[in-house]
């Protein structure tokens, strides 16, 4: 009996020895820190999960005040729940452990907020399994500063004690230089009633027109007469040069002298085209040449006096028509004297 109680009481030592021996090597701790603890509205805060053990896998709750942090993100994954982010990390197939993960938060307002673990299960590289113990850590969020009203009171006082009569340096009034000249539109310009574009419009000059200039501004305008008051003109419009006169008159003066050249050739050409018309069958074909010879020099007397603008009202001697009235004179005068002849033959032949 005494063996037998023996035996018994050795085995539970054994399995003692093996129960404490696994507990001691099986232990882990999570720790929590957080940097920094302090921090201003606005600022980062990066809270550390560091484990006693290199473990290779976990499970837990990272808990937080949602409305004093704001969840950024994390470096070993996980699902935030809106008040606690939930870990969950195996890898077993690459015997990766890890010691240390990491979490990003936002300062969102003033306060205070504890960071704690919860539900926190682990193993080794080898899956067994850990006992783990947790930690928490505390993260303080302060208001940012409000700005202070700046009270300061600037009580310099500047006094301008200047008496004198000089214009301020602000006063940008040109100054003109008294002409008296006739000067000239070179295009449509507006006459206004002061030396800016932004003055009001008192008149119009066109193209050409004239206009007495008085002055002439270092600001690049003229000062100027117009219905009895004074206006402003941009210089650069303006031109001491009368504007040539007008070529109209000049191409109404050449119309009219080639009308007057073209009404005058053909009063010339009528006498000459109806002379001899009742005369014999033989004088006919003669005044036809003679009148086609007439025609081409009237023709060539036309084209002259319309190619010429400068051709004068007094009519030329026209030689040619002189010499051609002559022949024709002189061959009618030798047809009546052979008629003559001829009818003094018939007289002696008609008495024999």
């Amino acid at each position: 009996m005494k063996k037998l109680i023996s035996i018994i009481l050795m085995m539970f030592f054994v399995i003692g020895m093996g129960v404490s021996s696994v507990n001691a090597a099986g232990s882990c701790t999570m720790s929590v820190g957080a940097s920094p603890s302090t921090v201003t509205e606005g600022g980062s805060v990066t809270v550390t999960v560091r484990f006693s053990v290199p473990v290779g896998s976990t499970q837990f709750l990272l808990n937080y005040d949602s409305s004093v942090l704001q969840y950024v993100s994390n470096s070993i994954g996980g699902i935030n729940t809106g008040s606690s982010i939930k870990v969950v990390y195996l890898d077993f197939d690459s015997g990766k452990t890890i010691s240390s993960a990491t979490f990003t938060f936002k300062a969102k307002k003033a306060g205070s907020s504890t960071i704690s673990i919860s539900g926190a299960k682990a193993s080794d590289a080898n899956a067994s399994k850990l006992s783990v113990s947790t930690g928490s850590a505390k993260v303080t969020v302060k208001a940012k500063p409000t700005e202070k009203p700046n009270n300061n009171t600037n009580t310099n006082t500047n006094t301008n004690t200047n008496t004198g009569t000089d214009k301020p340096t602000t006063d940008t009034k040109p100054t003109f230089s008294n002409v008296n000249q006739t000067v000239y539109a070179t295009s449509q310009v507006n006459i206004r009633s002061s030396w800016s574009t932004s003055s009001n419009r008192i008149g119009v000059l066109q193209q050409g027109d004239s206009i007495k200039r008085t002055g002439v501004g270092n600001n690049g305008w003229s000062r100027v007469t117009y219905n009895g008051q004074t206006g402003y003109i941009n210089s650069s419009y303006l031109t001491t040069t009368k504007p040539a006169e007008n070529n109209n008159n000049n191409q109404t003066n050449n119309q009219t002298t080639n009308s007057q050249n073209t009404e005058g050739n053909q009063v010339t050409n009528e006498p000459t085209n109806n002379q001899v018309t009742n005369e014999p069958t033989n004088n006919e074909v003669n005044n036809n040449q003679t009148n086609e010879v007439n025609n081409d020099t009237n023709n060539n007397e036309i084209v002259n006096n319309q190619t010429s603008n400068t051709t004068s009202d007094k009519a030329q001697p026209n030689y040619i028509l002189y010499s051609v009235i002559g022949i024709i004179v002189l061959a009618i005068i030798i047809i009546i004297l052979v008629s003559v002849r001829e009818s003094r033959h018939n007289r002696k032949n008609r008495r024999k």
